[in-house]
């Protein structure tokens, strides 16, 4: 999903389809929760992904290309972003636990034709994801990164640590409720921009068609 510059409480909505043949459409929406309309600050975005995934055995890939609306939306290019990216991961299970390590490239840029500036910026993700089948019913899904950011024409060269945490309730076949779930960032090298550490607390349902 996107990434919101915002302090206050936000809703995230995330429609994805996926093809027979592994092509897929992501379209990612976040909504400011205070009380102010739906294109009012930079708690409202609109993301776009467009890309392939698959797997070769244990392997699996992912490669693509996003569209960041940033406020306001639909309407100043200039201030939005284009990414390409790709994905790597190889999936270990035994028993009730599936270990997943994985490594991400980014590079994410202004939008052609908007800007005199050269201003494209490199990340570099790594880390493992783990999932713990308590039951048939609820899993502990947890997931550690560690990114380097090169900050492009504007931000620091940074490194960063993330973490998530939360529980999965498969409440059916269809539909799965992720509550609670925790994620914290913090950089871990000297920083000048305005990067810190952060925390966020959520939740959400997801539902397959």
């Amino acid at each position: 999903g996107g990434v919101v510059v915002h302090k206050d409480p936000v809703i995230w909505t995330d429609i994805f389809v996926l093809s027979p043949w592994g092509f897929y459409i992501d379209v990612w929406n976040s909504t400011g929760f205070d009380g102010t309309n739906l294109n009012s600050d930079f708690g409202d975005e609109i993301d776009w992904f467009v890309g392939w995934t698959g797997k070769s055995g244990n392997v699996g890939f992912n490669l693509g290309v996003a569209y960041f609306d940033v406020h306001k939306l639909f309407s100043s290019p200039k201030d939005d972003f284009l990414q390409l990216y790709g994905e790597v991961a190889y999936t270990l299970t035994k028993e009730y636990h599936a270990v997943t390590p994985f490594f991400r490239l980014e590079y994410t840029m202004s939008i052609p034709g908007t800007t005199d500036v050269a201003n494209g910026s490199v990340r570099l993700l790594t880390g493992a994801a783990h999932s713990w089948a308590f039951d048939s019913k609820v899993n502990l899904e947890h997931k550690l990164w560690l990114i380097y950011d090169d900050g492009g024409a504007f931000l620091s060269k940074v490194g960063i640590v993330q973490y998530q945490v939360g529980l999965l309730w498969k409440l059916s076949n269809r539909v799965n409720l992720e509550l609670p779930t925790v994620k914290i960032s913090t950089p871990i090298t000297r920083v000048r921009d305005d990067r810190k550490f952060e925390g966020i607390l959520g939740g959400g349902i997801a539902i397959r068609f």
